[in-house]
């Protein structure tokens, strides 16, 4: 179970980065139509006038095109990025930039807590661009994921569709499971978020064990190193209080405007974030028209999604494995470009059933027919 955790770990590191990563070629799909231009380490300033650096990939064309949004705190990327270039040369601009904070952007990285403004500023800064003709979609997973859910409660003129993987909507939930923090998870990560340098992992292992069972918790990013104040704050706020209320859309569902096709994994650490995101999008506070351009895609994956067939020592066939960014560039080119396509007539959910081994279309999650049972502990049992 310790491999286990320690590989879901790493995953949610480098998951962001892996969606700027080659992904195979796909017969059939239609050919460069662009050359690219290149604007690297762009500035971007913010109300408050901090200003985030963005690398830029569009269409070396005339005209105006729509945009495609990133905002991560992994990396930006730099010249040649695949997502990039792959976006722009079928007819899209494309923006990645750093969030506050990080790499090449300035201020001070406050994990998570400024997402939503920063977010918004940036769209409206897109949206007023010479190359985008105002329609804005958002791409990117995990941290990258919730960067577009906490912004789309801003509701940006334009954005008009958001593509999260395995994404989340409120950061308490991901960092209590059950009222218990989640170390394992956040507290390496947030040793590695904070650092000035690349942090080998092979010290992160030998500290764990030192750190995680060290009382009080508060106290243990120094026992990684250094201060991290907003590690500091999470567990100083273990219950839902106002501190969180910055990072999460839980009742503001109804403000969201923006199709979404989320895409998590049964395996995945950020599955609850997924469902519950779908659910709230779908429920009776969202108006009609937004509930219908909604989707959820689940398979059998951990937090690298339909990257194999296999998980652990699982084998769920080929056919488990779907072409994520082709998905993405169809979701795109019908709700920015008008091009007509099956996944607007699809169900909008769509499930592996694990066992039986194959995908299905579903209307609704939960599902209508469901039937819950209830279990109860026994004291009967040997320990």
């Amino acid at each position: 179970m310790n491999r286990l955790l320690r590989f879901a770990f790493r995953l949610c590191l480098i998951l962001p980065l892996l969606t700027l990563a080659p992904e195979r070629a796909v017969a059939g799909a239609a050919d460069s139509l662009y050359p690219v231009i290149e604007e690297l380490d762009v500035k971007v300033e913010l109300r408050d006038g901090v200003r985030l650096s963005a690398n830029i990939y569009r269409p070396d064309a005339r005209g105006r095109f729509p945009a495609l949004l990133m905002r991560t705190p992994y990396g930006n990327g730099g010249p040649g990025s695949d997502t990039g270039h792959y976006f722009a040369s079928r007819g899209y601009a494309v923006v990645l930039q750093d969030v506050r904070g990080r790499f090449e952007s300035e201020g001070v990285f406050d994990a998570m807590q400024n997402e939503g403004p920063d977010g918004y500023d940036t769209q409206l800064w897109l949206g007023e661009q010479p190359w985008c003709n105002g329609r804005i979609g958002t791409i990117g997973g995990s941290y990258v994921g919730y960067t577009q859910w906490i912004t789309a409660v801003e509701n940006a003129p334009g954005v008009t569709a958001m593509f999260p993987v395995v994404g989340f909507g409120d950061l308490h939930d991901m960092a209590y499971s059950g009222g218990a923090f989640r170390m394992r998870l956040f507290s390496g990560w947030s040793h590695e978020m904070s650092s000035p340098f690349i942090v080998a992992q092979d010290y992160l292992d030998s500290t764990r064990d030192q750190v995680f069972y060290s009382l009080p918790l508060i106290g243990q990013d120094r026992l990684l190193g250094w201060r991290i104040p907003f590690l500091r704050d999470w567990l100083s706020h273990p219950a839902r209080d106002r501190y969180w209320d910055r990072t999460t859309i839980r009742g503001r569902y109804n403000k969201i405007s923006a199709a979404a096709c989320n895409v998590g994994g049964w395996f995945d650490i950020c599955l609850q974030g997924t469902l519950q995101n779908f659910i709230g999008m779908t429920s009776g506070v969202v108006p009609e028209q937004v509930r219908a351009r909604q989707k959820l895609i689940i398979g059998p994956w951990i937090h690298g999604v339909s990257r194999g067939p296999r998980v652990g020592e699982l084998d769920f066939g080929e056919q488990s494995v779907l072409k994520i960014r082709e998905i993405r560039r169809s979701w795109f080119d019908y709700h920015l470009k008008d091009v007509q396509d099956e996944i607007a007539s699809e169900p909008p959910v769509k499930i592996f059933v694990m066992g039986a081994n194959q995908w299905r279309f579903e209307n609704e999650w939960p599902l209508a027919r469901t039937r819950y049972v209830n279990y109860y502990l026994g004291g009967d049992g040997a320990i």
